[in-house]
């Protein structure tokens, strides 16, 4: 097998291809939407003027699909569970006069367009149909090129209880850091902990138009209804006063592992077997809806438990792809806790426990959820997902 996964956006770029392809036996016109026309409402609403799309004239319609694709988290007002993007979507089809259309969003490991879909359309635009066509890991799946005979278990090669490798620019990966360092867990443990470079949130003057030039809200699109939001979701919240004071207390660092290159992009099966559990550590934390992305992955191709760190009902959600967790040895409680600060706290628990744990008791709980690891590796690696893909499609639009 490659010890690299192929880069995220060439994985959703090949299923994204395919999915076109695909519609247009089933469509006379097939549009696409991607993240960065999307973000901004005043972009995609001029995007989608100019598709020329006139189904609202009978004798000017056609079998339309338009495909809206949305890798990254969308933006919450808290407590809310529609996303301000596709409120903006719903005014930009509005404006742009696009009816008796299908409009498809595609859903990257995530509930929010089920949510959305069955919960906040406009019936103004009731003549759209909005499908969901779930891509799950599919996305990953697709375009992974994995050799099976170097993906046995290795259970010989569980040298330490756990294994992480995360970059800190997160704020719950943060937390995470600080508290891995401020109980030495790096010392007897697979740990590396690395900074992101990024400007992202940098850009903008704040209060400005995160998207455009513009720094104000015009006249224009308060007519359109357009909320303008910040560019990524926020992922922090109000901490208690244990993880404050973790958070105060413990200055981050860089944990740097000779097995792991500066490549760090890169997904490295040799370091992470070393670890009887996997902490995966996703990209969302204080999040309305359950999502999982790539990070899920790694477990599952080392075939070893894990415990995730991420929104709450992700486990439940990973579940429903016909996935299995490991419940029976790690209290996975928290996964149903909404509250951040006690559901990330519960998940340190987990973390001290198994840090804890004998190698006796490490062996047992590895070869106790063995057939756990294999069944997920089996799904993940179904040869048929090419043909089970088609047939999502298929299902998803009929």
């Amino acid at each position: 097998m490659s010890n690299h996964l192929p880069p995220l956006t060439q994985a959703l770029k090949k299923v994204t291809k395919n999915i076109q392809t695909s519609l247009t036996s089933y469509y006379e016109e097939v549009f696409y939407v991607n993240y960065d026309e999307y973000e901004d409402p005043t972009k995609l609403e001029k995007k989608l003027s100019d598709l020329g799309i006139q189904n609202h004239i009978k004798d000017k319609y056609k079998k339309t699909a338009i495909i809206i694709d949305h890798g990254e988290p969308l933006y919450y007002v808290p407590g809310s569970q529609c996303p301000l993007q596709y409120l903006n979507l719903q005014h930009c089809l509005r404006n742009a006069q696009i009816y008796s259309t299908d409009i498809i969003l595609l859903s990257h490991g995530t509930t929010a367009e089920k949510i959305f879909v069955e919960q906040y359309v406009d019936p103004v635009l009731s003549s759209n149909h909005f499908r969901v066509l779930d891509l799950g890991l599919d996305a990953y799946r697709m375009t992974l090129l994995y050799d099976k005979k170097d993906m046995h278990s290795n259970l010989h090669r569980c040298n330490v209880p756990l294994s992480a490798m995360f970059f800190h620019h997160r704020f719950h990966r943060q937390l995470l850091a600080k508290f891995i360092l401020s109980k030495a867990l790096q010392d007897s443990n697979m740990i590396s902990i690395n900074s992101h470079e990024t400007d992202f949130h940098d850009e903008f003057v704040l209060g400005s138009h995160p998207y455009s030039e513009q720094k104000t809200i015009t006249a224009q699109q308060l007519e359109k209804n357009y909320v303008l939001h910040q560019r990524f979701t926020n992922d922090d919240w109000i901490l208690d006063s244990d993880l404050q004071s973790l958070y105060d207390d413990n200055p981050i660092k860089t944990v740097a592992h000779p097995m792991i290159n500066k490549d760090f992009e890169g997904y490295y099966h040799e370091f992470l077997q070393e670890g009887y559990v996997n902490i995966v550590n996703e990209t969302v934390f204080d999040y309305s809806v359950a999502k999982i992305t790539e990070k899920i992955i790694y477990p599952i191709l080392i075939k070893r438990p894990f415990l995730l760190i991420g929104s709450a009902g992700s486990l439940e959600y990973f579940r429903s792809m016909g996935y299995k967790t490991f419940n029976t040895v790690i209290d996975e409680s928290y996964d149903t806790q909404s509250d951040p600060n006690k559901r990330l706290k519960m998940i340190f628990n987990q973390i001290t426990k198994i840090a804890d744990m004998s190698k006796a008791r490490l062996d047992n709980l590895v070869k106790e959820t063995e057939w756990i690891c294999e069944h997920n590796y089996k799904v993940f690696c179904d040869s048929s997902v090419g043909d089970s893909f088609q047939k999502k499609i298929k299902k998803t639009i009929e």
